[in-house]
């Protein structure tokens, strides 16, 4: 499945593919390809209701809905006592989630039936002055704490009175200036002897010239500063009694809030999956038991390149009747780009997605295999070309007998051309007899058998009388390589039971090899048909 997808170029679609809340991210990693086909209809019938709804939304409130969803955190799970932060937690996901739904119509909140019944929890949650997205334990939740928060400010403010005079004395009697300061550090000679009697300050020596002076609580900073750790507990005592009822309401709630998470992972993931399809036009594909029937498919990496170079782009139109089928095409003619656009479409519609085509009709497989060239593979394996080849064969053999695609790219290229073609023939005679299994075969091997229950198709190829009419052409310099694409024809047809030509020589040579090689070995190809 990794080479598939790897041969597919699935991945920068499938990031692209983007749910914004913690839970519809889970649910799209543990997602896999589908093989049954009532969870794929309920996905593309959810993208549909979703791209309805996109389409109603104006971009103000798409940005709210989206800022709204991004901001939802994780909820913590059922305890005794939430701490906080923790209460800090649901209070965000509420306020961000109601007004995520508010953002929506009465319709498209029926349609993925998003609710919100949670006023008594949000006013218990937003008592006293605080902002929307915090949470503090106010004095308004409790007569009792307020009254031991407010003995705690006069205790404060009747300490720091005492300390101020206390400071102000001193400075007036030994010109000691502490201002915020626990300590100072005094010249021995600036400090009278009778400072380190006062009974206010703690005098000793730091050095040979310098004394260090602190200041001493008087006996009512003590009596004060005794009473505020008492304080301090019957106020922590209180807090506790708070959020123990707040976590009661928050534990009676959890299901509810539960119920909503997964509702609002269904609706973030349609969401998304509207929002990647009006982003590329992919329509929804079809599902049935008939021909493979591709109308206008895009392979959409090689389309953004094509896009980016100004380079034309022809979209893939193939309708596969027979579960076995052969490619046959010039070199560089769109082989590999035809695989991979069936490749990328198939993953694209059993991961529940939309797909980049006119229309898609398939049918729904339990396996995917890919066999050919992987440059990710081949040096850490150890193996030839051709040995690494059949150990890909023969992993894809173990699961022919379930519905399985499997993608041959110029199978057996690295051997020789007459017994590559014997092995080909021999599969192909196999796979015919299993309709459970879709395999498409590229080659360049012409003398492949033809055998019943196979399609054999072609690419157009290069076009020899446009080239020729462009080499005639006096003013116009002969086409080279960064011209190629435009005298091919990606197009696919039956192929004729006699193959001609795969222009590999007409190829060579606008990829810049010398004419005179090129005659020599057209003279070359001359006496062999001879």
């Amino acid at each position: 499945m990794d080479s598939f997808l790897y041969y597919a170029q699935f991945a920068d679609f499938w990031q692209r593919f983007n749910p914004l809340t913690p839970w519809g991210r889970d649910l799209k990693e543990a997602r896999r390809p589908l093989t049954e086909a009532a969870p794929l209809e309920e996905l593309w019938d959810q993208t549909e209701l979703a791209a309805q709804i996109l389409e109603q939304l104006s971009p103000a409130a798409l940005s709210q809905l989206s800022y709204h969803l991004k901001r939802l955190p994780r909820l913590p799970r059922p305890q005794p006592l939430f701490d906080e932060s923790q209460i800090f937690a649901f209070k965000k996901f509420i306020y961000n989630y109601r007004l995520a739904l508010k953002a929506l119509s009465p319709q498209a909140r029926q349609a993925f039936r998003l609710e919100f019944n949670l006023e008594p929890l949000e006013e218990a949650l937003s008592r006293g002055r605080q902002y929307s997205e915090a949470f503090l334990v106010t004095d308004a939740y409790s007569l009792p704490l307020a009254q031991v928060r407010a003995q705690l400010r006069q205790l404060e403010e009747e300490l720091g009175r005492l300390v101020s005079q206390q400071r102000a004395e001193l400075a007036q009697k030994y010109s000691l200036e502490f201002g915020g300061r626990e300590f100072l550090l005094v010249p021995s000679e600036a400090l009278p002897l009778s400072a380190g009697e006062d009974p206010a300050l703690s005098v000793e020596a730091y050095d040979e010239f310098q004394r260090l002076v602190r200041l001493r609580s008087t006996p009512a900073q003590i009596e004060l500063q005794l009473k505020r750790p008492l304080l301090q507990k019957e106020e922590r005592q209180l807090e506790q009694e708070v959020l123990a009822s707040l976590s009661a309401q928050l534990n009676s709630a959890w299901e509810t809030l539960e119920l909503y998470t997964q509702r609002l992972a269904t609706f973030d993931l349609s969401l998304a999956s509207a929002i990647l399809a009006k982003e590329e036009d992919l329509v929804r594909p079809t599902l049935g038991e008939g021909p493979i029937s591709i109308v206008e498919g895009r392979f959409l990496p090689c389309l953004e390149y094509c896009r980016q170079e100004g380079r034309p782009y022809q979209p893939l139109t193939l309708e596969l009747k027979d579960s076995c089928n052969v490619l046959f095409g010039s070199n560089m003619g769109g082989k590999t780009i035809a695989l991979k656009t069936l490749a990328f479409l198939q993953l694209a519609a059993q991961y529940g997605l939309f797909v980049p085509a006119r229309s898609f009709q398939t049918r729904l497989f339990h396996h995917f295999h890919y066999v050919g060239e992987d440059p990710r593979q081949l040096a850490r394996q150890g193996l030839s070309g051709f040995g690494f080849e059949m150990r890909q064969f023969l992993e894809a053999w173990r699961h022919f007998a379930a519905p399985s695609l499997c993608l041959f790219d110029e199978f057996a290229r690295t051997t020789n051309s007459t017994e590559a073609e014997a092995l080909l023939s021999a599969i192909l005679a196999e796979l015919a007899t299993r309709p459970q299994v879709v395999a498409l075969f590229s080659t360049h091997f012409r003398q492949v058998a033809r055998l019943e229950g196979v399609s054999y198709w072609r690419m157009g190829g290069l076009q020899q009388k446009l080239l020729a009419q462009r080499y005639a052409e006096q003013d116009s310099p002969p086409p080279d390589w960064r011209q190629l694409d435009r005298f091919m024809d990606y197009t696919i047809w039956p192929a004729p039971p006699e193959q001609g030509s795969s222009d590999a020589l007409e190829i060579a040579q606008l990829l810049g090899v010398e004419p005179q090689l090129i005659a020599r070995a057209r003279q070359y190809l001359i006496r062999v048909h001879d």
